[in-house]
């Protein structure tokens, strides 16, 4: 869970621990209190080709979420629009 930075609007970092192995992450991405927040439910096959290029602060893996892309240190953004809201991806 994180909330929206007031200095960069729809820009969130959010840390999960790096030594687990998931099936799927959830972030949560809170604008404000007056707007539903953005759900991300982003499955492992989707993460696990860059997941070793994310930043790490001590034992975090790091995701830096700019509107509905992940950034990927190095310059590229990965859309994640079709995982927003995608609750049924817990079911599994």
């Amino acid at each position: 869970y994180a909330s929206e930075q007031k200095k960069n609007p729809r820009h969130w970092f959010l840390g999960i621990p790096a030594n687990r192995d998931y099936d799927f992450v959830t972030l949560i991405c809170n604008q404000d209190a007056r707007q539903q927040p953005h759900v991300f439910v982003i499955p492992k096959h989707f993460f696990q080709p860059f997941w070793q290029n994310l930043s790490r602060n001590g034992k975090q893996v790091k995701f830096n979420v700019v509107g509905q892309f992940l950034a990927v240190p190095g310059g590229s953004q990965v859309d994640m629009s079709k995982y927003l809201n995608r609750l049924e991806i817990l079911k599994t």
